[in-house]
């Protein structure tokens, strides 16, 4: 009876270590897909295929006069609203947006892309763990 007691505790032991390791996979998947959805509906703001009201929240350094000669403006990179909380703040799509476009890579900034290959560029490199998140 005591060996029974053992494979069970073993088999409790690998079933909790699965289990595990399976959520956090999971998780890692999860996250994956909301960043991808995310910078995608950047993209779309972009080149005004997304809704007005979003597309207004993603504008250019470039086109802000006082900041035009910046290096972030050469690269294309996205203004970042300021916000007031750090709870919600940085999770809202004025901030989160902007964010996540300027933390990719600049071959994925091309303009010359379309919906399709930015996609597919954005989960190559993704998946390969190019970006700072």
């Amino acid at each position: 009876m005591h060996s029974g007691s053992k494979k069970s505790a073993v088999y409790l032991l690998y079933s909790n270590i699965t289990r595990y390791f399976l959520l956090s996979f999971l998780s890692c998947i999860k996250h994956c897909v909301v960043i991808v959805n995310a910078a995608v509906l950047v993209y779309k703001c972009l080149y005004q295929a997304a809704l007005t009201y979003l597309a207004q929240l993603c504008s250019s350094v470039s086109e802000s006069a006082s900041r035009g000669h910046l290096r972030s403006a050469a690269r294309g990179d996205l203004a970042v609203a300021r916000s007031r909380t750090t709870r919600y703040g940085q999770r809202c799509f004025a901030v989160s947006g902007p964010t996540l476009w300027n933390s990719l890579p600049l071959t994925i900034h091309d303009p010359s892309l379309t919906l399709t290959q930015f996609c597919a560029r954005l989960k190559m490199c993704y998946s390969a763990g190019h970006t700072k998140h």
